[in-house]
């Protein structure tokens, strides 16, 4: 983030990110039980019943756009 940047995130945009559809890469390509082959697929997230306690770590990362390698949000490089 620049110095001067004011932007905040809440939990729920992170649950929002968290839960996003990923389309799977080449690397990534998921087994078809009927067709027999690796194919590109989606995969998705979701938490269909939380815990009376959950503990949820949070991080200053984010992702860069350019690949799938996490970028420190003040200039470090992660990952």
């Amino acid at each position: 983030m620049e110095e001067g940047e004011n932007d905040s995130i809440s939990i729920d945009d992170c649950f929002k990110e968290f839960k996003k559809e990923e389309i799977l890469d080449e690397d990534n390509k998921w087994y078809c039980n009927k067709c027999k082959e690796h194919v590109q697929a989606t995969k998705q997230l979701e938490i269909y019943k939380a815990p009376p306690i959950i503990v949820i770590n949070l991080k200053r990362f984010k992702q860069s756009k350019q690949s799938n390698r996490y970028m420190g949000m003040f200039g470090g490089g992660g990952g």
